[in-house]
This record gives C-alpha cells, sequence and structure tokens, in this order.
C-alpha cells in the first residue's frame, strides 16, 4: 500500500485558490490566477523560513578534485546550506575538513602550500558558489571533496511533482492561499487564517525536532 502521497504543481496552486474562494466546482481557476499562485509559491518554497525550518532537502554533492585550489560547484551550482565538507582519499576514507570564514581565508598567509586538504571556504554569489581548499593537492587521482549539502526546492513547472515531501501539502497549500489573496484582491477569512497558522506551527515544529527529510539528487 502507498504510504508516500505527491502534488502536482499545478494540484497545489488549485488547492490553494480553491481554499481562497478563488476556484470552485463551478468555476475553474483563471490563467492569471494560476500565474500569480505558481509565482507565490515558487518565492516562498525558496524564502529562507521554508528552507532553514520547513523543507530539508538534504543531499550529496561530490567535487572531483585536481591540482587546482578553487572549483565552481554543479548539481546545484548554489547550495543553500554546506552542512559539513570531507575530503576522500585514494583508499576511500572520508576525513572531516574544517571551514573557513571568508576573514580567515583572507588571513591565511601560504595560499600555496600543497598537501592534504583539510581546510575549505565558500565563496557564495547569487548564481554561484566556488569551493577553495587548503592546502592543494600536488598531484591528483581520484581524490574528491564529499559534502552534505541541503539544496534549494526546484523551479517549478506547473505539471511537475511538487519538491517538498508531503506531510507539508497542508500547510504549504494554506500558506499559499494567503500569499495570493493579496494580488487577486480576495479576502482571508478568520477561518481560513487560523487553519493557515496552525498549519505552518505545526510543520515547523515537527520538522525542526530533528526530522530530517532525504532527497537524492
Amino acid at each position: 500500500m502507498a504510504v508516500t502521497e505527491t502534488k502536482t504543481v499545478r494540484e497545489i496552486c488549485e488547492q490553494a485558490l480553491e481554499d481562497l474562494g478563488a476556484k470552485s466546482v463551478n468555476r475553474n481557476a483563471s490563467a492569471e490566477e494560476m500565474r500569480v499562485a505558481t509565482d507565490r509559491l515558487s518565492r516562498m518554497l525558496k524564502s529562507p523560513t521554508w528552507n532553514t525550518h520547513g523543507i530539508h532537502l538534504h543531499t550529496s554533492q561530490s567535487v572531483t578534485l585536481t591540482t587546482a585550489q578553487s572549483y565552481a560547484l554543479t548539481s546545484p551550482a548554489r547550495p543553500f546550506k554546506v552542512i559539513s565538507a570531507r575530503y576522500k582519499g585514494t583508499d576511500g576514507n572520508e576525513i572531516p575538513m574544517v571551514r573557513f570564514s571568508r576573514q580567515e581565508w583572507d588571513e591565511l598567509v601560504d595560499k600555496t602550500t600543497l598537501g592534504t586538504p583539510s581546510i575549505y571556504y565558500l565563496d557564495e554569489q547569487n548564481a554561484q558558489t566556488t569551493l577553495y581548499i587548503w592546502p592543494q593537492l600536488a598531484s591528483a587521482t581520484t581524490e574528491s571533496v564529499e559534502m552534505t549539502i541541503t539544496r534549494e526546492t526546484e523551479d517549478l513547472d506547473l505539471d511537475d511533482v511538487l519538491d517538498a515531501p508531503g506531510e507539508l501539502y497542508d500547510a504549504i497549500c494554506l500558506t499559499l492561499a494567503a500569499k495570493v489573496a493579496l494580488p487577486l484582491q480576495l479576502p482571508v477569512s478568520p477561518e481560513l487564517a487560523a487553519l493557515q497558522n496552525d498549519a505552518f506551527m505545526s510543520a515547523m515544529g515537527d520538522l525542526a525536532e530533528g526530522e530530517v527529510q532525504f532527497f537524492a539528487g
């Protein structure tokens, strides 16, 4: 018996508009209403509130090392958060690395030292994160840096399955309903506001207590 419910972005938006009263059995959501709902859903799920406390999209990221010191990250190019990094040698063993701040990296006197990488620094820009390591390798074969990261939610397409765990669907739908009310110039009823608050606080509380969602890729 299936226990993992999935919903598309379209279904989530339609449910939110139905909760708000903009859609019913006798009235389909307009193209403009769906556009507004999709835009607000994307902005909501990419916000620090949901990424930090709500949607824990934990995954791994591997960076193959050469003799270079810096590496532009890919897939994703900009992780929401890097939780840990380990140097993986040719023997397959992983050694935890120490993360430096920008100031600590800037104060590193000799950045050309060769050896086994033990320190990393992340240059996090709007669209790209670059990984710096120290010391850098004198020669490279199969070495890598293995990272545990939290990634951002994926960009939304109406027919894609929503990039979020099913236990958050209720909170997402009700919060989205409240967020689209202003641009659609529709009122939020006291009942909807109360339901949204309860669902949001319950979702954040449950996941903040240590429940972690792991997603491949």
